[in-house]
């Protein structure tokens, strides 16, 4: 037996189906018509009967299932009503990932290691070996999970990862090695967390620079707090061409977003706070180095102490 489910809000259907191990499982017909999901119903009723009774398929039903899509044809594989067509052969989760990252030679090295990263918790929960149709919605649940405790993530951590391991899938459905995305369905739009946030005053800003070792991390921190760069990609980035000693002024270019109209380019006022820094480093950097003004990857010390203004700026406070 089956029966068509009808999610009004949505315009999604549903094909309920009573399959031959007794279990009872869903056939998604998207957003199906009225008549198109009878026609699906019937189908599936006949390959039901034929099943049980081992007679033949009626001419039509044989013909609808020779043309049917091999998303379909795979639901009907998996309730038992149809044989799955062969395919070709579907990659392991860590050969496909590998495949994945060193093909997207499109995006940031940052972004690339954060894929990396995301790759790793996948590897971590799933069997690297594991072929990736073998990972069900529900694996994806557990995934989901596990990110959140074992591996200690926040929530919006957590669903930006799995926001990016959905990617890896979906890159698979588009090359024709899934019939289907194991993430859909998934929470990944990264929420922000007001707790995290803190204004940095000026007494603490004082406080703080006072115990860093040297002129360079001096100047990260100040550049982060009353210059409003990004943190590390923007201080890392900025070098001494950049800065304008006569009209006061210094030049950031943006890598997050340089793919806008402004190209990711914006001007800086030197402010008091950091005239000074940007000399005494200046004056520390030794001749014929590197034309970098801070040749440095920053730390996730100096991260968190300059995160609340990871943003363009908006003047000093």
């Amino acid at each position: 037996m089956a029966s068509v489910s009808h999610n009004r809000k949505s315009g999604l259907r549903v094909l309920l189906v009573i399959c031959p191990d007794g279990k009872r499982r869903r056939i998604r017909l998207g957003r199906a018509t009225a008549r198109q999901a009878e026609d699906v119903q019937r189908h599936v009723e006949h390959l039901a009967a034929c099943k049980d009774t081992g007679s033949a398929l009626p001419a039509g039903t044989a013909e609808w299932l020779g043309a049917a899509p091999e998303a379909m044809r795979a639901r009907l594989a998996l309730c038992g009503l149809a044989e799955g067509r062969a395919r070709a052969n579907v990659p392991t989760l860590k050969a496909w990932i590998d495949e994945y990252i060193e093909g997207r030679g499109d995006v940031k090295e940052r972004t690339r290691g954060i894929y990396s990263d995301v790759g790793r918790n996948l590897l971590d929960y799933f069997a690297p070996l594991r072929t990736l149709d073998s990972i069900t919605a529900g694996d994806v649940d557990g995934f989901a999970v596990y990110l959140r405790t074992r591996a200690k993530l926040a929530d919006s951590t957590a669903r930006r990862r799995m926001g990016i391991a959905k990617q890896f899938f979906r890159a698979a459905v588009r090359r024709r090695l899934l019939v289907e995305n194991p993430f859909d369905g998934q929470a990944v739009s990264a929420r922000a967390n007001p707790k995290r946030m803190a204004f940095v005053s000026r007494a603490d800003a004082a406080a703080v620079l006072a115990t860093l070792p040297d002129a360079k991390w001096r100047l990260v921190f100040a550049l982060a707090r009353y210059g409003g760069l990004r943190c590390p990609s923007e201080i890392a980035g900025l070098k001494w061409s950049d800065i304008s000693w006569e009209s006061q002024r210094f030049t950031v270019h943006a890598v997050k977003t340089e793919h806008h109209g402004d190209a990711g380019i914006r001007v800086v006022p030197i402010f008091p706070e950091l005239a000074g820094l940007l000399r005494e480093a200046f004056e520390a950097a030794e001749p014929g180095g590197s034309t970098s003004a801070l040749s440095i990857r920053a730390t996730s010390a100096a991260r968190c102490t300059a995160r609340w203004c990871c943003r363009p700026w908006r003047g000093p406070v």
